[in-house]
C-alpha cells in the first residue's frame, strides 16, 4: 500500500478512536468538568432554560431574569424604596454573589444604622464572580443612580465569567479555572476531550494568578466607572469562613492576591478577617450551615455590621 493510503487510513482510524472516546465520555458523565472547571450543580438541577428565574447572556455567560419577583428591572431584589432619589437619603448600592444575595450582612446594616438616612438596594446574583458584577451593575444596576457602591469580595472570588448553556430544557453552568478568554467555550460545551486538555493545561486546579489578573481589570473598571459617575466605591473583603490555620492553599493565596489587587488598585476597602477571628475565639458559630465555609451566620454577619459601622464604612458618604 501505498504511504499516502496507510497515512490516510492512520488518519481515519485515529479521528475513529477520538470520536469513539468522545462518545464514551459523553455517556458516562455527560456534565463532568474533567479538572478544566467546576459545574454549580444547582443551576442544571433546578434552572429551566425556557421562563426560568436566569437566562443565558453572551457576555456574562448567564444572568438573572429582570422583571420577576426575584429581580427588578435594574438587576437588584425588588424593595419599597421609590426609584426617585429622596434628599438627605443615601442609596446604598450591594454588589456581589450570593453572600450578598442572601442578604445577611445587608439586613444587619440596615438593622444598625436604620433607614432614615440610608436606602439598601441589593444586587447580588448566586454564583456570579466580580468580573459578571461589573458588567451587571454596568449594563443594569448603574441605572439607580447610587451613591455608595458596595463590593464584596470573597476568598473564592478570583474566577472568571462562566460558561452557560442549555441542555435538555436545563441551564448548565460552569466555573472554568482558567480565565474564559483563554478557552473557546464551544469546544467546551460539546468536546469532552477539549475539556480534558483544558484541565491537563490547568493542573486541574484554578489558575488563581491568569484569574486574579482578569478580575484585577474589571475591578479597576468599576474604579473608574464610579468615580465617573462622582460615586463612592467599597469593596468588603470577606474571608473563609473557618480558622486562618484551616484554610487550603488556594484559599491562603487569592485571599493575598485580592489584598495586594485592591492595594494596588487604591480601592477603599475593609477586611473582616479581624472581626471574624474575634468571633471565632468567642465560640460564635459564624456559618450559615455546618461546614459551609462561604456564607456567613447571622450572629457573624452582625458582627460583622457593627465592624464596619465602626470603621466608617458609611461616614462621610453622603446623597447627592
Amino acid at each position: 500500500m501505498p504511504a499516502v493510503g496507510r497515512l490516510a487510513l492512520l488518519t481515519l482510524g485515529g479521528l475513529a478512536s477520538l470520536l469513539l472516546a468522545e462518545g464514551v465520555l459523553r455517556a458516562i458523565d455527560p456534565y463532568r468538568g474533567f479538572g478544566a472547571a467546576t459545574e454549580h450543580t444547582w443551576y442544571r438541577e433546578n434552572v429551566a432554560a425556557d421562563g426560568g428565574g436566569f437566562v443565558l447572556d453572551a457576555e456574562m455567560g448567564f444572568r438573572p431574569r429582570l422583571g420577576t419577583p426575584d429581580y427588578g428591572r435594574f438587576g437588584t431584589q425588588p424593595n419599597a424604596y421609590p426609584i426617585d432619589k429622596r434628599p438627605g437619603v443615601t442609596r446604598l448600592l450591594f454588589v456581589g454573589d450570593s453572600v450578598v444575595r442572601r442578604g445577611r450582612i445587608v439586613e444587619a446594616l440596615r438593622q444598625l444604622a436604620g433607614e432614615e438616612r440610608h436606602e439598601y438596594w441589593n444586587a447580588g446574583v448566586e454564583a456570579f464572580s466580580p468580573v459578571e458584577e461589573v458588567i451587571f451593575y454596568e449594563r443594569y444596576n448603574a441605572a439607580i443612580d447610587p451613591d455608595h457602591v458596595i463590593l464584596t469580595l470573597h476568598n473564592n472570588d478570583l474566577r472568571s465569567s462562566h460558561i452557560a448553556f442549555e441542555s435538555e430544557g436545563r441551564i448548565v453552568l460552569f466555573s472554568p479555572h482558567l480565565p474564559v478568554t483563554r478557552l473557546s467555550p464551544w469546544l467546551f460545551q460539546h468536546s469532552r476531550l477539549y475539556r480534558i486538555a483544558l484541565g491537563l493545561r490547568a493542573g486541574r486546579r484554578h489558575d488563581l494568578e491568569a484569574l486574579a489578573v482578569e478580575v484585577r481589570a474589571s475591578l479597576a473598571r468599576l474604579q473608574q466607572l464610579t468615580a465617573a459617575g462622582g460615586r463612592t466605591l467599597t469593596v468588603v473583603l470577606l474571608p473563609i469562613l473557618a480558622p486562618r490555620e484551616s484554610w487550603l492553599p488556594d484559599e491562603r493565596r487569592s485571599y493575598e492576591l485580592e489584598k495586594e489587587m485592591l492595594d494596588s488598585l487604591g480601592i477603599r476597602h475593609f477586611d473582616l478577617l479581624a472581626p471574624l477571628e474575634q468571633a471565632l475565639a468567642a465560640g460564635v458559630d459564624v456559618q450559615e450551615v455546618p461546614g459551609d465555609t462561604w456564607h456567613p451566620s447571622d450572629a457573624v454577619a452582625r458582627r460583622f455590621a457593627r465592624h464596619l459601622l465602626d470603621a466608617g464604612l458609611l461616614g462621610g458618604v453622603a446623597a447627592d
